[in-house]
């Protein structure tokens, strides 16, 4: 009888040391196949910025050589959206506590400089001697950054660079700081553009989007700081996965910025299933910035039923009243851009973009980052003009099609109150800003619309 027990003892501890092993390979097996997919979902945003930095290279280049407003039109808007698409993938890098912002900076600023120049180009007006200057100056500081870039690619094209180290999901979970790190090689790449990039005179101008703007302190942020165990809750209710999908939330590091934030990685516990990256604001615990890097399927949806699914996943989320403004198509995806409304006021500043994958109709990203920095009760002056006074003082060459009160930014950092005119003339469709109290034009728009979408300019 006794031998029978020590069999069945040893029987039993084989039976557990072999289902043990087979679960710690299955987790293993887990770990390696969501560190490949993080590894090439970076090397893919990494390409990708590197591809739109060159771009950007290229197009100041020519900008140096035109001297045309029209073609220049044409010029600062490709500069414009390459620096802003170099930005979005060099912020899906995990930088992590590195010295990264004046890179991200001067992609932003980049962008902005070629919007200013844009506008000045659709008046007809030509680069004044300090504008040129300014682009030869960003074309080296372009050049220098892509330099980096390539150094950092040839070591990706090493046998053992990765953007994402070995064992970092292992970190993550464990919630060490490093996990969120980049691999030596490729940190070093980063810390030297960064540096060489804080050489030069940060960018100054009189655009709309000037650097000391993002140094304000944020205005839509609620009170208390949030724990990050409160940060991965607030991640795993704001994905827009079915509810009771099994989805865990780790926190992969801190980010600064006019912001201060969590990086939270939110993933599919069994493996399938897409992958977010969101920054929730220390602060107020509110989401900056989701992603979803999916690639996208044949379109299903019109705009206007992407439209609806962006409307529809903000209301579900709490946010404040507001209205889409713009939506446009992105390869595969619609943008929509809202902004929040006050008294039946369309307050401009405050805005949110949501992204919509066009094939199964899912948010794919979110971008808060205005409508935190700028959202709060206004207290709005009654307008000394009537919406018929105002639309008496527009120019009877053209036919007002629709009017509506709207708090825009100015230049200055201030915020005016005016009437909204869209307007025609020629085939053309323009918004008209009226001061609500003096009838003095603000701002002129043109209003591009195609089957693609609508944006302004």
């Amino acid at each position: 009888m006794k031998r029978y027990r020590t069999a069945a003892v040893v029987l039993a501890l084989v039976l557990g040391f072999g289902l043990g092993g087979a679960w710690a390979y299955s987790e293993h097996r887990m770990r390696v196949g969501l560190e490949t997919y993080l590894e090439n979902e970076r090397q893919r945003s990494f390409a990708e910025m590197m591809a739109h930095v060159e771009n950007v290279g290229t197009l100041l280049g020519k900008g140096l050589v035109s001297n045309s407003p029209r073609q220049n039109v044409a010029l600062y808007a490709e500069i414009w959206g390459h620096a802003n698409e170099a930005q979005a993938n060099f912020s899906r890098l995990p930088v992590g506590q590195l010295p990264a912002e004046r890179t991200a900076q001067f992609l932003v600023q980049v962008g902005d400089f070629a919007n200013t120049l844009m506008r000045q180009s659709l008046r007809g007006v030509v680069l004044t001697g300090e504008q040129w200057n300014q682009l030869q100056r960003l074309q080296g500081q372009t050049n220098g950054l892509v330099q980096q870039l390539r150094t950092i690619r040839a070591q990706l094209n090493g046998r053992d660079v990765r953007l994402t180290p070995r064992g970092s999901w292992t970190r993550a979970v464990l919630r060490r700081p490093e996990a969120s790190m980049l691999s030596a090689g490729v940190a070093d790449g980063i810390v030297r553009a960064n540096k060489e990039l804080q050489g030069f005179p940060t960018l100054i101008y009189d655009g709309p989007f000037s650097s000391h703007i993002e140094k304000l302190p944020p205005k839509g942020l609620r009170p208390g700081r949030v724990s990050q165990e409160e940060a991965r809750r607030i991640a795993l209710e704001y994905v827009p996965v079915p509810a009771g999908t099994p989805y865990q939330a780790v926190v992969t590091g801190t980010k600064d910025g006019p912001i201060p934030a969590y990086a939270v990685t939110v993933s599919p516990t069994g493996g399938q299933g897409d992958t977010y990256s969101l920054d929730i604001s220390q602060q107020g615990g509110q989401v900056i910035l989701m992603i979803d890097p999916r690639r996208t399927g044949p379109d299903q949806l019109s705009l206007e039923q992407a439209r609806q699914r962006a409307a529809e996943f903000l209301r579900r989320r709490g946010y404040p009243e507001m209205v889409s403004t713009y939506v446009y198509a992105a390869g595969g995806s619609a943008v929509v851009t809202f902004a929040a409304v006050q008294g039946g006021v369309i307050l401009y500043p405050d805005q949110v973009k949501v992204k919509v994958a066009r094939d199964r109709g899912d948010v794919t990203g979110v971008e808060a980052t205005a409508l935190l920095m700028s959202n709060r009760p206004r207290s709005f002056p009654t307008p000394k003009l009537t919406a018929a006074q105002a639309r008496g003082l527009i120019s009877p060459r053209v036919q007002a099609q629709s009017e509506r009160l709207a708090l825009i930014p100015l230049d200055t950092r201030a915020e005016v109150l005016t009437y909204e005119f869209k307007v025609r003339l020629g085939g053309n469709t323009y918004l008209v800003y009226l001061n609500a109290e003096t009838g003095e034009e603000e701002r002129i728009l043109q209003l591009i619309e195609s089957p693609n979408g609508a944006l302004t300019m």
